[in-house]
């Protein structure tokens, strides 16, 4: 962050664009509320196409998509209880809960002496499959989870720091969700076709953050020269 804050090639506008037209002269005019406007060559855009399609001033164009809740478990285990050396955990057990588990600190490769565990639930599978409301006894599932998949034998030794629970924020990847994401794509590359996508907008059901930065990297390797 210091390295991108001082490098004079990079301005930081910390404001949500209203506003992003391309000009007959082939550049981008980006609109903020209080910061002055950007005349640029060039724009990518990492948010989900909806968003973009609202700054373009196309609200009547955004689809709506089917979405399910999910809980965030922050979990720390002392590394020496940790049985199971793993970096990420993709379930697919109907009898678990949790839908992906990720050692922060073994993909870190930075441990305090704890491994900070995050633990990913569908709270409407919660709800309907383990007869309870998403976040009443959530320690308990969690201790029980990460005992059942092998990754610790005691419980006593689990932390839960924090727990955040969102509400309709995980696309459901079916179909209604893939013709929504293909008809706001059309329209983005008949008003913007020279726009470069990345994240949320590179692809549907695309939203790795590390996808993100690799993306961005080869974006400005792309505009070197330009």
């Amino acid at each position: 962050m210091a390295e991108i804050q001082s490098d004079r090639h990079i301005r930081i506008v910390n404001e949500y664009p209203v506003g992003i037209k391309l000009r007959d002269d082939k550049k981008y005019e980006i609109v903020f509320t209080k910061h002055e406007k950007i005349i640029a060559n060039h724009a990518a855009w990492s948010s989900s196409p909806g968003d973009l399609l609202q700054v373009l001033g196309l609200d009547k164009c955004v689809k709506n998509y089917e979405k399910c809740s999910f809980i965030l478990a922050f979990v720390r285990v002392p590394t020496d209880f940790i049985k199971l050396d793993f970096t990420v955990l993709t379930i697919v057990d109907p009898g678990i809960m949790s839908y992906r588990i990720t050692n922060q600190s073994r993909c870190s490769a930075f441990d305090s002496g704890h491994s900070r565990i995050v633990m990913e639930i569908n709270s409407d599978y919660l709800a309907e499959n383990a007869g309870m409301k998403p976040m009443r006894d959530l320690k308990s599932l969690v201790i029980q989870e990460l005992i059942l998949l092998g990754i610790i034998e005691d419980g006593s030794c689990v932390y839960v720091d924090k727990v955040i629970e969102l509400n309709n924020v995980l696309l459901l990847p079916n179909a209604n969700s893939l013709a929504s994401h293909t008809d706001e794509m059309t329209v983005i590359h008949e008003v913007v076709p020279s726009m470069y996508l990345l994240g949320a907008s590179s692809g549907f059901f695309s939203s790795s953050f590390n996808n993100q930065i690799l993306q961005g990297l080869k974006i400005c390797e792309d505009w070197i020269g330009c």
